[in-house]
């Protein structure tokens, strides 16, 4: 009864969430049966993702929760194709719109940020950028254990081949897949949480630290596999699934910076801000750093947040650096007056502790009273989403002090689990906190604390 009523719905539902461009048209089986008597099928026989990616992946906030749910499906692949398959995922098509593609052709113009974070997630597999029917035949071949990825601009299929005669005979128009999985995209997040799909491997509970986030199992594994791309020569740990471990957190504060008209501190703002940061973290054993991500490449900007103990930003697509910050580090996100947003809470679900704030003052849309309250005017008014949204940054004496007060728990926080990695590595607190990651022998000691 519930799937004769809610299955269309959810058929509905999976087309617009996997961004498929079509409509959903069901075929009983004799249309398929049909197709196949006259030879105008060709079958896709391993369990294949099938992802597109529309011009918003474009930004590189947007593109990670696409990818990311990627790399989540295929290394959980028993959770979505069944325990009983004996087959893992094999083939991934990847769809891109051109304006998406042009950073896979032209990576250099992108900072390789697109191709890079990619292949890191489906590493060592090689990218191809491919046609369908170059596709179809790859996937047709034996499978050798790696992935079989291909990015193709377009459904298109080439023209039949011409014979001798002159004739065009009819080749296969269809490609049809025995086993396919179309993700969608995580909202507000870019991990999956370890609860919410079955697994064998073991999760991880939160350190024993007032505040201390959960850290996900994929949000482990893409550190690592981030890791291995850009240290291709540090030796992989069997017992991390033959990736390498990443280094802890070092005591470096980051402060990442912000410029153009949209969203941003002014040069007064800025300077009270940050002065107050660089007192703190010095007062406290730290070094700090002020970065801007506009030029750096992909590379640049893992290698700044891979070791960053604290970094502080205003909301952007460049916080999604975050993700490859530390587990148990600690992300501020700044926010202009009456504008939040949840996508970067604990980096995006990726194990860091989070603190934020809103402006408390700035530049009321000129007609907020029509909507009495801000959060009606900005949930009903594009105009006025963007006016707050993308408003300058004003920091008066009573946001400082909110932010001093805020910093200064970050701080905390580290200490302490400072402390109680320094416990666990003398071995007072080992039999409390040994607890093993997916791939083995991992423990909660090696997922945060500040390195010496």
């Amino acid at each position: 009864m519930w799937l004769q009523q809610y299955c269309p719905m959810m058929q509905q539902s999976c087309v617009k969430e996997a961004l498929l461009p079509i409509s959903s048209r069901p075929r009983g089986p004799s249309w398929l049966a049909e197709a196949e008597a006259a030879g105008n099928v060709d079958w896709v026989e391993a369990p294949t993702v099938v992802q597109f990616m529309e011009k918003n992946c474009g930004n590189i906030a947007h593109y990670a929760g696409r990818a990311l749910m990627l790399e989540h499906v295929i290394a959980n692949a028993a959770a979505y194709i069944g325990a009983n398959s004996s087959r893992g995922v094999e083939n991934v098509l990847l769809l891109p719109s051109w304006h998406v593609m042009k950073r896979f052709t032209l990576p250099h113009n992108y900072g390789f940020w697109h191709k890079s974070l990619l292949a890191a997630l489906v590493g060592p597999a090689r990218l191809r950028l491919s046609t369908l029917d170059r596709f179809v035949a790859h996937a047709r071949k034996p499978y050798v254990g790696k992935l079989r990825v291909h990015l193709v601009h377009n459904l298109t299929r080439s023209a039949p081949p011409t014979t001798a005669a002159g004739t065009s005979p009819e080749a296969p128009r269809l490609v049809c897949f025995r086993t396919a999985i179309t993700p969608s995209f995580l909202k507000a997040r870019f991990f999956v949480d370890d609860a919410e799909y079955p697994s064998a491997q073991p999760s991880l509970r939160s350190l024993p630290v007032e505040g201390a986030p959960r850290v996900p199992r994929d949000a482990l594994r893409v550190r690592s596999r981030v890791h291995a791309l850009l240290h291709p020569d540090v030796p992989g740990v069997v017992a991390n699934g033959g990736l390498p471990t990443p280094p802890p957190a070092a005591k470096r504060v980051v402060f990442i910076d912000r410029f153009g008209a949209r969203r941003a501190l002014g040069a007064q703002d800025k300077e009270r801000l940050t002065g107050l940061l660089a007192e703190l973290a010095t007062a406290k054993g730290f070094t700090f750093e002020k970065v801007a991500f506009d030029n750096m490449t992909f590379d640049e900007q893992v290698a700044t947040m891979a070791t960053a103990a604290m970094a502080v930003g205003i909301h952007g697509a460049n916080l999604v650096n975050a993700a490859f910050m530390p587990a148990n580090s600690v992300l501020v996100e700044l926010f202009p007056y009456r504008f939040t947003h949840d996508m970067y809470v604990e980096g995006g679900h990726a194990g860091v502790r989070y603190f934020s704030h809103q402006m408390l003052t700035g530049t009321e849309f000129p007609t907020l009273p029509k909507y009495r309250t801000a959060a009606r005017c900005i949930m009903r008014s594009h105009d006025c989403k963007v006016h707050y949204r993308d408003s300058a940054l004003v920091v008066t004496d009573v946001d400082l002090a909110d932010l001093r007060s805020k910093f200064s728990s970050g701080f905390k926080f580290l200490h302490e689990v400072a402390k109680l990695r320094a416990a666990v590595k003398a071995g007072s607190k080992r039999d409390a906190l040994d607890i093993p990651l997916g791939g083995g022998g991992r423990s909660v000691s090696d997922t945060g604390g500040v390195g010496k």
